[in-house]
């Protein structure tokens, strides 16, 4: 199972405990990275079936969808005005195509940023907005009880949805990657 690191750390022991002990007889192994490196793993078939978040228009008839969330820009709360100053960007660098999107909204909306933090995982991009280092876009679901919209957010256009899907590397799916599958949407 090829998963980001979002879903990795946070739903992934959980399902593979379930699915371990209905399925004793079938080794199931774990391998976390950006979402786009994740999306490559499906496609070589170096993972059978991969958790990823895609674009709208990036899901495919076969995707086996699991939930949507909204991309927000997204600052500390007690993050101080930065006047004039370059925007500074914390993104989950060059493998994910979230600073794609950022780097888009603000170009488009004409406001100077400066990319200061890439993180491949989504604590260190957390921790890096807590701190007020900079801002990121992320999954709303992604905010922490310290961390707000950014203030600057009405000056971008609303950043789209993000779908996360199951994309399996081969069809018909096995019945073990059926049974997974369902975990994963349970």
């Amino acid at each position: 199972l090829g998963a980001t690191d979002d879903f990795a750390t946070t739903r992934v022991a959980g399902i593979a405990g379930r699915f371990r002990w209905a399925h004793p007889g079938i080794r199931l192994q774990v391998k976390a990275g950006s979402s786009l490196s994740v999306a490559a793993w499906a496609e070589t078939g170096e993972v059978d079936l991969a958790v990823m978040p895609v674009e709208a228009n990036q899901v495919r008839h076969d995707d086996l969808p699991l939930w949507t969330d909204q991309l927000e820009f997204i600052q500390a709360i007690d993050a101080e005005p930065l006047g004039d100053q370059p925007v500074p960007l914390v993104t989950f660098g060059e493998h994910c195509f979230y600073g794609r999107i950022a780097s888009t909204l603000l170009d488009e909306a004409g406001i100077a940023y400066e990319e200061v933090l890439q993180s491949a995982s989504t604590a260190g991009v957390r921790a890096a907005v807590s701190a007020g280092f900079g801002i990121s876009l992320m999954n709303r679901g992604f905010m922490t009880p310290d961390q707000c919209l950014w203030s600057g957010s009405e000056r971008v256009a609303t950043p789209p949805a993000v779908h996360y899907v199951v994309r399996a590397a081969r069809l018909p799916l096995t019945a073990a990657e059926q049974s997974l599958v369902a975990e994963l949407r349970g």
